[in-house]
Formats: structure tokens, C-alpha cells, sequence
């Protein structure tokens, strides 16, 4: 869609292109109203240790890279799973800097709504739009609040309280 209006406009596709491109999917991204385009200059470079995993990703990122013929190597998925503060978020604006894809921040916290099925509505609207968009990063941010049984679990307990009304 975004790369048929810019060939529309200019009458071809070429280098120039990419920011009309870009402009038609940030477009198209503040309409969903649960996706936002992050905009992100961090490079891999930003993103301390993680070693192996950030070699793994370049070599990824080299293999589907536009031009490339089809491969085993084609990354299509990652799942980052960590405790806050390890560099997830740092990581994913660093692969989409890096491989110049658009990140798209789903944010759990905007997704559900009073209405029976919206909240189905907005996931299945985040994730079309993120597929009509492809390639891209898709940042699922706060992905615990999916689940408030999962988020009660992991959320830390208070201590108890050596207070006078923990007497009574």
C-alpha cells in the first residue's frame, strides 16, 4: 500500500522513495490507534553484553536483508523475555535502527476496553496492521498485562508490616 501510493507519486521506486514510504506507514500506524511508531536511533552498538545474541542478529539481519534470496536463515520471530532493566526495549529499537525496519510499539496497556470483544478487536487490529506493514519490529511492550493473573504472580509482595496494626 505504502509502496504503491509512492510509486503513484513519483512514478517510480527508488531511493527517494523511502521517505514517502515511511511517511504512508507512520500513517497508517496512528490510525490503528493501539500501534505508535517509535522513531529510534540506537544501534546494536548501544546495546551492552549480549554477545552471541547480537552476533546471532546480525548474521540474521544480513541474510534478509531486501535483494537476498529466501533462506533457512530468514528471521521471522523473536520472542525477548526478561526481568525490567535488562535491555529489551533498548534491543529492539537497536535491531530496527539497525536492519532500518519500522518499530511499531504495542503497548498491552491500551489494548483492552469495557466493551465485550474490543479488547479481541484491538489485538487483532494491532496485528494486521503489523503484517500489512512487514517487514517491521513489533516492540510488545508490558506484554504482563495480558494476563493479570501472570502480572499478580510476578509482581513483588510488600513485606510485612512490623507496625502497630500488624498486632491486632
Amino acid at each position: 500500500m505504502a509502496f504503491g501510493k509512492a510509486a503513484a507519486e513519483l512514478g517510480r521506486l527508488d531511493h527517494g522513495a523511502v521517505s514517502l514510504v515511511v511517511r504512508e506507514k507512520e500513517r497508517v500506524i496512528k490510525q490503528s490507534e493501539v500501534l505508535e511508531y517509535y522513531p529510534t536511533e540506537a544501534s546494536l552498538d548501544d546495546v551492552g553484553g549480549l554477545g552471541q545474541l547480537k552476533h546471532w542478529l546480525d548474521r540474521r539481519g544480513r541474510a534478509s536483508a531486501p535483494g537476498r534470496a529466501t533462506s533457512a536463515w530468514t528471521l521471522r520471530r523473536v520472542l525477548l523475555l526478561g526481568v525490567q532493566g535488562c535491555g529489551k526495549s533498548l534491543l529492539a529499537k537497536a535491531v530496527a535502527a539497525t536492519w532500518q525496519f519500522p518499530l511499531l510499539r504495542f503497548d498491552m496497556g491500551k489494548v483492552f476496553g469495557g466493551i465485550v470483544g474490543q479488547s479481541e478487536g484491538n489485538i487483532r487490529t494491532a496485528l494486521q496492521v503489523a503484517q500489512a506493514l512487514a517487514p517491521c519490529v513489533l516492540w510488545i511492550d508490558e506484554i504482563e498485562k495480558a494476563s493479570p493473573a501472570w502480572a499478580a504472580r510476578t509482581r513483588p509482595t510488600a513485606a510485612p508490616r512490623r507496625g502497630s496494626s500488624a498486632r491486632c
